[in-house]
């Protein structure tokens, strides 16, 4: 029978791109368009600029493109910024979803 183990670590920033690395290997980069909107809140209409992520267009990156290739570079980069927030910034995902 197969193993899975997942982790999750949260942070309080906000994310102005999506990143996704699969296996090490691709990475898929795209920014969040900012869009005015308004929302209420106690009742009172306010406007904020909201990041709108399902707009994003995902670029393709791999490590398959070469060794010294941006796409590979791009990959590691990626990693590395991912490592970063997760090793610093990161922390774990209470029970409670906190």
């Amino acid at each position: 029978m197969a193993e899975t183990n997942v982790s999750v670590r949260v942070h309080g920033g906000t994310q102005f791109f999506k990143l996704y690395v699969i296996n090490k290997e691709d990475a898929f980069f795209g920014y969040y368009p900012i869009r005015p909107n308004k929302v209420v809140a106690e009742g009172e209409a306010i406007e904020i600029y909201d990041l709108v992520g399902a707009d994003a267009t995902l670029f393709h990156h791999s490590v398959n493109e070469g060794e010294s290739s941006s796409g590979a570079q791009q990959v590691e980069q990626a990693r590395m910024w991912f490592d970063s927030v997760w090793n610093t910034i990161g922390r774990d995902l209470d029970p409670d979803g906190k």
